[in-house]
């Protein structure tokens, strides 16, 4: 019989086995090292790719494969897959940024910032659209039921006598007229209005304001002009800057407008509407205005960027008979607005078009038209312009009806009340130097303006001039471009009028239409772009003057600085005598081409270095070859001390 195990035998019997058999598993695990364990998986790799040696070394087209050049299919494919991995990519991020209606948002690891700009670039955007499509918004003027408006209200002789009279006037003012359909007698006083317009539509207020303003008589630009305009045709004007076209349409918009229904507030909108190209020319128009229409118990406004819309949809709901506007402020206005229970050009029977060629120049062409298109057919409409090319011709063939065409001396000329002087100097740095030495003296004979190509040189030489050990506390100098607000603009502008700077640096932001009366010099420090801004640049000095602030002046100026030309009488108007100073380096031979030619159409004399830089432009070959001086208007005895040019 066996004996009997006892339990607590068996359980020690087991707890050493146990033991054991982990320990011959430990001891085993100890014997492999496990740097010999992963050489050995490397060295079995290594077996399995069948590789001696060096990759790069003994198998080297294999591991250059990938510096081959590409096939053409190789690259289609590529940027195939490129585009699809970027387009999966810009799928994501929309997913992550957009959840359907109801599900919660997505948590955004974009900042506030960022979000941000794209809410800003989303208005921006919106607006562009609502641009676009106000500017192809276009009324079916035969659903309209306009009323209907007078244009003619002129009387004036037709005898044969008073037709030979206006064709020696003419003659001797160099005024011309084509298209016309009778020969009208110019106006040779402001006093005989009253002889030609019934009395309810020149007010005796409206003369005295005249007369208060300053004006005596009538340049010729406006004696011819308005008689035209108040017989009812539509005109195409072109003349000298600062002869006197703002007045030749404002006088015979404010007779049209006299003779008009009272507007209806928060229903009509305005009368007149004129489009200009610049906000200071908006404003100068405007403040020109204001008296004239106040007059009557009219209204104008001038509507440009820069300022607050709703302030101008609010005074425009109260009612304003003229409406003085930049083309895009404009379409805001009127076209965008007017679907928001804004206003409208419904009422607009009087259309001006001022500084027209500017306009096109600043790409306003689609604007204007898409303007245009919202304003009744059947209106009376003016174009005016101090230079006249084919694109103003064909422009003025669609946007006016048959119109009488007025030219005031030659077209695309310079003032000949500005002597012009042409300085050839070395480098941009002579340029500085004259002008730094030349400030004081040119302060002092009257206010300046000085033209440069961009706005940081503007500032740049406004600051080496109060820098300068030459500047005298008198002279003081202020800058007018596109970087500066609307606000610091306009008070530039006032400043210069009111004398308390002396002199301003301008882009040509301020070369058109600008009317600062009293502009005794103009300095093109830069060139102009072209002939034609080199035009409006000269033409802010030799302006029509008011006469009594001349007489007051005279006696407290010292030398020419109101010296005029004109007689003042017969519509010759006065003109304060100007000087333009043109300083060209040796880099500048195209332009200086440019002024040789437009000197010699202007019969001003060419002085010798102009014409030896213009002989090195593209036009003469670079100077490789030189023509004849015959025909060029400069003769072997001329010569100027540093290119002076003579009007």
């Amino acid at each position: 019989e066996e004996k009997e195990e006892d339990p607590l035998d068996a359980f020690m019997v087991g707890i050493n086995s146990t033991i054991q058999q982990q320990a011959c598993t430990k001891e085993e695990e100890e014997e492999e090292d496990p740097l010999d364990a992963f050489m050995g998986t490397l060295s079995n790799k290594n077996k399995k790719r069948k590789v001696e040696g060096r990759l790069d070394l003994d198998n080297e087209e294999e591991a250059t494969s990938h510096w081959k050049v590409p096939t053409v299919a190789a690259k289609e494919e590529y940027y195939s897959q490129k585009e699809e991995s970027n387009s999966n990519t810009l799928k994501a991020a929309m997913a992550q940024t957009f959840h359907r209606a109801g599900e919660k948002a997505k948590p955004s690891c974009r900042n506030e910032e960022e979000e941000e700009l794209d809410e800003e670039e989303k208005r921006r955007r919106k607006n562009e659209e609502e641009f676009q499509k106000s500017m192809n918004t276009k009324i079916n003027h035969s659903l309209v039921d306009y009323e209907t408006f007078q244009k003619s209200f002129w009387t004036s002789s037709s005898s044969a006598a008073a037709a030979v009279e206006a064709k020696e006037w003419r003659e001797q003012h160099d005024v011309t007229i084509t298209n016309s359909p009778q020969d009208y007698s110019p106006l040779l006083s402001f006093a005989d209005l009253s002889t030609h317009l019934p009395p309810h539509l020149i007010s005796e207020s409206t003369l005295t304001t005249l007369t208060r303003a300053g004006y005596k008589t009538p340049t010729p630009i406006q004696s011819q002009t308005i008689p035209i305009t108040l017989s009812g045709h539509d005109v195409l004007l072109t003349a000298a800057t600062g002869s006197g076209k703002t007045l030749s349409y404002l006088l015979p918009l404010l007779t049209h407008i006299c003779n008009q229904p009272h507007l209806v507030p928060n229903q009509d909108g305005p009368i007149g509407l004129v489009l200009v190209p610049t906000r200071e020319l908006a404003a100068q128009v405007t403040t020109m205005g204001k008296p004239l229409f106040t007059s009557v118990g009219g209204s104008i406004l001038s509507l440009m960027g820069g300022q607050g819309k709703y302030e101008q949809l609010q005074s425009l709901k109260k009612g304003v008979e003229v409406v003085v506007s930049t083309p895009g402020r404009c379409i805001d206005i009127f076209l965008k607005a007017s679907d928001k229970g804004g206003t409208n050009l419904r009422r607009v029977t009087f259309l001006v078009l001022d500084e027209a060629d500017k306009m096109l120049d600043m790409g306003f062409e689609a604007q204007v038209g898409s303007i245009l298109k919202n304003v009744r057919p059947d209106r009376q409409s003016m174009m005016l312009s101090a230079t006249f090319g084919k694109r103003v011709e064909r422009v003025a063939n669609g946007w006016l009806e048959r119109p009488v065409r007025i030219a005031v001396g030659k077209t695309g000329t310079s003032s000949e009340h500005v002597t012009q002087h042409v300085l050839i100097l070395p480098s941009l740095q002579a340029k500085k130097q004259w002008i730094i030495e030349m400030f004081p003296i040119l302060a002092s004979l009257g206010r300046t303006i000085i033209f440069v190509a961009s706005r940081a040189d503007c500032e740049d030489l406004a600051t080496a001039i109060r820098n300068s050990s030459t500047s005298s506390s008198s002279a003081i100098v202020d800058t007018i471009h596109g970087d500066k607000d609307q606000r610091d603009r306009n008070s530039a502008l006032l400043a210069l009028k009111k004398g308390k700077v002396s002199a301003l640096i301008a882009t040509d932001v301020a070369a058109r239409g600008l009317d600062v009366r009293d502009i005794r010099t103009v300095v093109n420090f830069d060139v102009a772009k072209n002939i034609d801004s080199h035009v409006h640049r000269v033409g802010r000095a030799g302006r029509m003057i008011n006469t009594k602030k001349k007489k007051k002046e005279k006696e407290n100026a010292p030398g020419d600085a109101v010296e005029t030309t004109g007689d003042g009488t017969s519509g010759g108007g006065e003109y304060q005598k100007g000087d333009a100073y043109t300083l060209l380096t040796p880099k500048n031979a195209d332009f200086a081409n440019l002024l040789l030619e437009s000197f010699e159409k202007e019969g001003r004399e060419v002085s010798q270095e102009l014409a030896a830089l213009a002989m090195k432009s593209k036009r003469w070959g670079g100077g490789r070859s030189r023509r004849s001086k015959s025909g060029l208007g400069f003769h072997d005895e001329d010569h100027h001390h540093g290119g002076g040019g003579g009007g």
